[in-house]
């Protein structure tokens, strides 16, 4: 198994080192990941609690492998990364899953709970990012398991934050972009015969405890009593009735999975659910009307010729 022209194909026991497995879209994907019949390395901070779902009676140590892992700590990462190619042999799909949510005004929120933020949602994934890809490139072609073919498909859990700003989620969503980000220039930077495919999943709102556990930051005093877009949020994250129509980890699981298993060209970004399709092209429409009403005055500060050249520059 291996890569197309313009696609990839999952090896049948394929090895997921996944993060973020206690509960949500994690949980879902390593139950979905074993039903399969694949190899799965899950984490989480602290394995006996949060993965005791995952029964190591009823499933072999030769198709799992339950790791502790704190993505905030290189140690700990480069200790779950070495753990599993010990143990497999080989790492074909990583899902960066693991994040943490802060809520509220940005002018109150505590900059050492931000940085906290960074550590979880943009350092650490990027970390695994970068040591899977060469796990993927130089360990995996000396595999004996998969006929040892070279790749793999790294996919960042992001949001829709990634690429649209929400009220009362600075923190969050630059987290996002910057992951966003980073995911997209590294992709351009890898040789294409390496076979590896790096893709950002946005999922909308899903039904899990992730958003009610978010850390609500104290209101600012100077917005006490104003009716913006941040309380029109906040009320909507509070509605018990919303979830109801909220996307669930079940199907946010078997988005990611067909992601990867469809043997088509994995996308740079793939937005799961119908609220993140329809916030994402909503936003598409509004930037393409901002730079329509920009490009006068853009056009009249540079040289045409400049931004041709720029723009060739993006793979």
């Amino acid at each position: 198994m291996g890569s197309t022209e313009n696609g990839y194909h999952l090896p049948a026991d394929a090895v997921w080192f996944i993060t973020g497995c206690s509960q949500g879209i994690g949980r879902a994907l390593c139950e979905l990941v074993l039903a399969k019949g694949h190899r799965l390395a899950a984490t989480a901070r602290n394995p006996t609690t949060g993965l005791s779902y995952l029964s190591e009676e009823s499933t072999p140590s030769s198709r799992l492998l339950k790791l502790p892992l704190d993505v905030t700590t290189r140690s700990s990462i480069d200790a779950a990364l070495d753990a599993t190619v010990a143990h497999f042999g080989r790492i074909d799909v990583i899902v960066n899953n693991a994040g943490m949510f802060i809520y509220g005004n940005t002018e109150s929120a505590d900059e050492a709970d931000g940085r906290a933020l960074f550590e979880t949602n943009y350092w650490g994934p990027l970390h695994i990012m970068r040591r899977g890809v060469a796990i993927m490139r130089d360990v995996n072609p000396k595999s004996s398991s998969c006929d040892g073919a070279q790749g793999g498909v790294i996919l960042n859990v992001t949001s829709v934050g990634g690429r649209v700003a929400f009220a009362g989620c600075a923190f969050y969503d630059a987290s996002k972009v910057g992951l966003e980000s980073s995911t997209e220039c590294f992709a351009q930077e890898l040789k294409p015969e390496w076979n590896i495919h790096l893709s950002c999943i946005q999922p909308g709102a899903v039904s899990t405890g992730f958003i009610a556990g978010r850390k609500r930051v104290d209101e600012h005093p100077a917005y006490s009593g104003y009716e913006g877009s941040l309380q029109t949020i906040d009320k909507y994250f509070d509605d018990p009735k919303a979830p109801e129509n909220w996307n669930t980890a079940e199907g946010m699981a078997e988005g990611i999975y067909k992601t990867v298993s469809s043997g088509k060209e994995i996308l740079r970004r793939v937005p799961l659910g119908p609220d993140a399709w329809g916030t994402l092209m909503a936003d598409h429409e509004r930037n393409g009307k901002e730079l329509q009403a920009s490009k006068e005055l853009a056009m009249k500060v540079g040289n045409a010729e400049g931004a041709a050249n720029l723009s060739n520059l993006v793979k």
